[in-house]
């Protein structure tokens, strides 16, 4: 149990279900604060999608990148050509199929590229009855419980691997050995198997005490968010997902 559960700051109120023919939070942004929206996924047919997809979601998901690529190629200067990439939705299917085949989707790919590819993904498992998108906290969090969790672990000199990638890891994707602000492309989401999201719930509770003592504001009301979030999901045995906001 938190420490937080003591002072019951909850922001935004019940938790709100994902309809079918709601806009996604990729389509739709609060623009007020900078931070991260907390969804769980169903992990079976999401661990199928990353690890041998369907036939059934291949399609789905080439539907979605498609228009995304043909947004991209109106804007293509001279020189940035997508050529890897057919202009037909039939023929791009099987190059999609390869594609996630591969053990780092981003590795290749240009920064207009990592976002097509990137929110056509978020787009299909947001929006996809199959993969029930469930959103937490009734708002975003903000940085700070989570930037004080990782400072924590770093001063402790503690292995942290699982909270460092919370919103900063996509499935099949390598960080760059870099610092952020060299890095090509930045990714705008997380997902973490159920696994991670206990070793992340485990590894942010150890840090409780910093987050409560740092007087960054926020901390401690979103350290109770995400406190529910874990409780919640964790027995379920449902994947983490996160999606940056800024």
């Amino acid at each position: 149990m938190c420490q937080a559960k003591q002072i019951r700051f909850i922001i935004g109120g019940d938790l709100v279900k994902t309809d079918v023919n709601r806009e996604s939070s990729y389509q739709k942004r609060d623009q007020n604060m900078a931070g991260y929206y907390l969804h769980s996924l169903n992990w079976e047919p999401l661990r199928v999608l990353i690890e041998n997809p369907s036939i059934e979601q291949i399609a789905k998901f080439t539907d979605l990148f498609f228009l995304r690529l043909e947004r991209i190629r109106d804007r293509l200067e001279n020189g940035y050509v997508m050529y890897k990439w057919p202009s037909t939705d039939a023929s791009l299917q099987d190059v999609v199929k390869s594609h996630f085949a591969k053990e780092n989707w981003y590795q290749d790919l240009t920064s207009d590229e990592g976002d097509a590819w990137e929110s056509a993904l978020c787009e299909l498992v947001e929006l996809e009855n199959q993969y029930g998108d469930k959103f937490h906290g009734g708002d975003s969090i903000y940085w700070n419980a989570i930037s004080d969790g990782v400072d924590h672990h770093a001063k402790a000199r503690s292995n942290a691997i699982e909270l460092n990638d919370f919103g900063k890891r996509p499935f099949h994707y390598v960080r760059p050995d870099l610092p952020e602000m060299d890095w090509l492309w930045y990714p705008m989401h997380s997902m973490h198997t159920p696994n991670e999201t206990k070793k992340i719930a485990a590894q942010l509770r150890a840090a409780e005490e910093t987050i409560f003592n740092s007087g960054q504001p926020n901390a401690p009301q979103d350290y109770e968010v995400l406190c529910e979030m874990f409780e919640e999901i964790i027995p379920q045995k449902r994947a983490l997902y996160v999606r940056v906001d800024t």
